[in-house]
């Protein structure tokens, strides 16, 4: 039968008929390329297609496409089926919109007139599948229920004899059900518990009639049981009545479950309790509208209120309110879709003041999920914040600090060019901060160091140990040579290896410690000077005592011996001439000792004054120097002058004429000593020949500069600046200032 005869046949009315009111889809295929012929009307509303659209679809396209579900395993099937061997399979189809959906294919061969055709008859089985599927989630279901089930069942008689025990008592007694079978109460239960049934079973038969009559009766016990390795178990017990037909008691039914991890867990909240109680964080929990219901001690001491006033105030209440409504939204919106919320909050205490915490907030959930309160737990974090704060100020500072250091500070890469400076760096060297970015840093040190300072700077990199800080000599732009200290460290700079770098300029100080090193020799040589005018000025006393005062007092005493003599001869007219010349010696001795005493100090600097022994000390000077003339300008009073200064004064003074009478050749000297709000101030001027200063301060021998030294080291010792400056023949002038106070 041909292709034509067949549309023939088939388009007889009656077997189109019985084709399109078929329950099941129905394909006809080409038995060679699997293209389909013919569909009738099932699988069009099957499907979703019309029927022209059908006939020009594969078999591909009316698969899921998901392996093995393809368009290449459904041809594979209709090679097979076209060598004659039908088949019947699980198909996972697509509708035309793309939905999924499970069918029951019945793939045969047929012959009609002599030609094979492929006949499908397809049958929509999803709701079968969705049984199947069901009933498999529920086997699983209730075998998992079966297979972890770790309660034991029980049933007893009225004497408390094991009737019937389910096999999990293995798991929670360690016990064969035979054994536990034959145990009794004393056997079953730890003695505390035995005496706690005990006493329920004499309550509850001294009611005996109530019981009989209460039909739903039932009790909860918590128990402890023994275990065969001879620990203990915690129980709850539900234990209810087996009554016969006619409601008599016949026995006890119960069921015991393992409550260990519910006894652990909660004697594990007594002690988190404990430890909530006893934490050094705020705790907090509150109701779902966010009313407080507990708060720990630390909360109340954070925060300056007492758990009553707390407890049914909006927790919303205590934050500041300069958190943006926004922020507490925020929180309010996590939490209640049960998440948890982070953050930093500003709080307010009973008093007014506000502090920082870090806040966590999450939610607490019952057993099916739902949330039932809210948990805060709050650190207070003030003292950090303000610490964060003093850190950020102290980070914008930073720079400008850097930038306006008095400390010179640069950064050198590996091969020593500059790749920063500061302002003070560069102003140490007198070069622009541009000018110095890549330059080498050796050309900054003196050539007499340049090898020290690259010797380190290659061992410091390499990691040797080397000095932490030292001190060379720089030249700067101009060519002039400083002094400077360094003090370096290897740091990461732009992720490669460098130098950082502070430089302070002690130029100053490398030319005070000279000074200080001229000071200390001037010093020594001073000392021996003076050691050397104390052997003089004894010797010179020694002298004026001997040949002076000595021979008068011995003269006095020949004198007194003659006396004596002549009044023991009755001569007492000769014995008076010769105590009158006696007189004269002694008054002779006495000129002598004062004038030893003024040369020491004189008494009138005690007894009249400054002003009156400067007067007298131009007086004496002039006397001896008669070709000298002196001018005196003392511009201040007698009480203007500190006691302290007034022999100082006069030393320097005397010192000065000594040094002019000695060296300068001048004749005149003027000598000034005047005050103003701050200072009094002494000029001593000459016109002499003069003398070369530095000379003088650089001699560091001996023979000279005593004086100078004695008159400078004076002054200084009462706080006081002395200064001298000469001029070859144009003489000398010394001023000497001290402070009032």
């Amino acid at each position: 039968m041909n292709t034509r005869r067949y549309a023939e046949l088939i388009s007889d009315k009656t077997y189109r008929a019985i084709f399109d009111a078929a329950d099941d889809a129905i394909f006809l295929h080409n038995c060679h390329d699997g293209s389909i012929v013919d569909v009738n009307q099932r699988m069009c509303e099957m499907y979703g297609y019309e029927r022209d659209e059908a006939l020009r679809l594969t078999v591909g396209d009316l698969s899921s496409g998901t392996a093995p579900y393809t368009k290449e395993r459904a041809l594979e099937l209709i090679r097979e089926v076209s060598r004659g061997k039908p088949k019947l399979f699980e198909w996972l189809a697509r509708r035309k919109n793309g939905r999924l959906f499970w069918v029951e294919v019945n793939l045969k061969k047929i012959t009609i007139d002599e030609k094979d055709w492929l006949l499908a008859i397809v049958r929509d089985i999803t709701k079968r599948k969705q049984r199947e599927k069901a009933l498999e989630d529920s086997e699983k279901k209730y075998r998992l229920l079966a297979e972890n089930v770790r309660d034991v069942i029980w049933t007893m008689d009225t004497r408390f004899r094991y009737t019937y025990v389910s096999p999990s008592v293995k798991y929670l007694r360690g016990y064969d059900v035979e054994e536990v079978m034959k145990q009794r109460l004393q056997d079953v239960l730890t003695p505390s518990s035995l005496v706690l049934v005990k006493e329920l079973i004499e309550e509850e038969y001294s009611k005996k009639e109530t019981i009989f009559a209460n039909h739903s009766w039932s009790k909860t016990l918590e128990l402890e049981l023994k275990r065969k390795d001879g620990s203990s178990v915690w129980t709850e017990i539900n234990v209810s009545l087996i009554r016969d037909s006619d409601g008599q008691i016949k026995g006890f039914l119960g069921v015991t479950r393992d409550i260990s991890e519910r006894k652990r867990a909660e004697t594990e909240i007594i002690r988190l309790a404990s430890v909530i109680e006893q934490a050094s964080e705020s705790i907090a929990i509150t109701d779902t509208r966010g009313k407080i219901i507990y708060v720990n001690p630390f909360f109340e001491k954070t925060s300056g209120y007492n758990k009553e006033e707390l407890l049914g105030k909006n927790f919303c209440t205590l934050i500041s309110q300069d958190i943006k409504e926004a922020g507490i939204h925020k929180l309010w919106e996590t939490i209640s879709h049960g998440n948890l919320w982070k953050g930093t909050l500003v709080n307010k205490r009973r008093d007014g003041t506000t502090y920082h915490e870090n806040v966590i907030v999450f939610p607490i959930r019952n057993k099916i999920g739902k949330v039932i309160n809210y948990a805060a737990i709050k650190r207070d974090i003030t003292e950090e914040v303000k610490a964060a704060e003093a850190l950020r100020q102290s980070e914008r500072k930073y720079s400008a600090l850097v930038e306006n250091s008095l400390t010179g500070i640069y950064i050198s890469n590996k091969e020593g060019r500059i790749l920063y400076a500061n302002c003070k760096f560069a102003e140490i060297f007198g070069y622009s901060k541009q000018e110095l970015i890549g330059i080498p840093k050796s050309r900054l040190i003196h050539p007499e160091f340049r090898k020290m300072v690259e010797d380190i700077r290659y061992k410091r990199l390499a990691g040797t140990n080397v000095p932490l800080s030292y001190e060379v000599a720089g030249v700067k732009k101009t060519g002039e040579m400083i002094w400077v200290k360094m003090r370096n460290t290897c740091i990461c700079y732009n992720g490669e290896q460098a130098i950082l770098g502070n430089v302070v300029e002690i130029t100053k100080r490398r030319k005070m410690e000279e000074a200080l090193r001229r000071s200390e020799s001037e010093l020594k040589m001073l000392y021996s000077k003076l050691l050397m005018a104390q052997e003089e000025e004894r010797k010179r006393i020694a002298w004026e005592l001997h040949d002076g005062l000595g021979q008068s007092l011995t003269a006095i005493k020949f004198g007194i011996e003659n006396v004596l003599e002549l009044l023991e001869k009755k001569k007492s007219t000769m014995a008076t001439r010769t105590l009158q010349n006696m007189v004269l010696m002694v008054q002779n001795a006495i000129d002598e000792v004062r004038k030893t005493s003024m040369g020491l100090r004189p008494s009138m600097l005690d007894d009249l004054g400054i002003v009156a022994t400067i007067s007298w000390l131009c007086r004496e000077f002039n006397k001896i120097h008669t070709d000298i003339q002196i001018e005196r300008k003392i511009n201040l009073r007698e009480t203007e002058i500190p006691e302290i200064l007034k022999t100082n004064i006069f030393r320097v003074i005397q010192e000065a004429l000594n040094n002019i009478a000695k060296h300068s050749k001048a004749n005149y000297v003027s000598i000034e000593l005047e005050q103003n709000d701050r200072e009094i101030k002494l000029l001593i001027k000459d016109n002499g020949k003069g003398f070369d200063v530095n000379k003088t301060r650089l001699k560091g021998n001996l023979r000279g500069g005593f004086g100078l030294a004695s008159m400078k080291e004076r002054t200084k010792f009462l706080k006081g600046d002395f200064h001298i400056e000469s001029v070859i023949n144009k003489g000398t002038t010394i001023v000497c200032t001290w402070p009032l106070h």
